[in-house]
């Protein structure tokens, strides 16, 4: 499935990643020289969507702020895929640790994500870059998981 990414044959370890909100396959992969890599596996037919979100995510790995930084874009699996390789960011899920920390440090978490947010926000949007579609539904779904978590 992996063989005609590029760069594939350096590629030490494939780990599937269950967690995350998107319906891509996910995996992290350890290269034989010791570097973590995010690869993220969608139906061909999603092409366009996809590489409309690599650059998205190219445009935003500009604002300086910690992020999977984007590395290759392009299909496999003989055509039925899509893929986008990121570098891994190392971490720990947020609903894991926030209920360790201080309120304190949950409130200076809050005013970082806050300013990232701004950072995005401060970008010019191209009218390309607007949904066609409504992300309602999307959102809904993922407001539920949110609400039925323990966070």
């Amino acid at each position: 499935m992996f063989q005609d990414i590029k760069n594939s044959n350096n590629w030490e370890t494939v780990e599937k990643v269950s967690k995350g909100w998107s319906s891509d396959s996910k995996y992290l992969i350890k290269t034989k020289d010791g570097k973590l890599l995010l690869l993220r596996i969608s139906d061909a037919e999603q092409y366009n969507t996809k590489k409309k979100e690599y650059g998205i995510i190219e445009k935003y790995s500009k604002l300086g702020f910690p992020m999977s930084l984007p590395i290759d874009f392009g299909i496999c699996n003989n055509g039925n895929n899509v893929y986008m390789l990121l570098t891994w960011v190392e971490g720990r899920d947020l609903e894991e640790i926030l209920p360790d920390l201080t309120e304190k440090e949950q409130y200076q978490l809050g005013r970082e994500a806050g300013n990232i947010l701004r950072k995005i926000h401060s970008l010019e949007v191209d009218a390309d870059d607007m949904p066609k579609d409504t992300k309602k539904p999307k959102k809904l779904l993922q407001l539920s998981l949110y609400e039925e978590s323990q966070v």
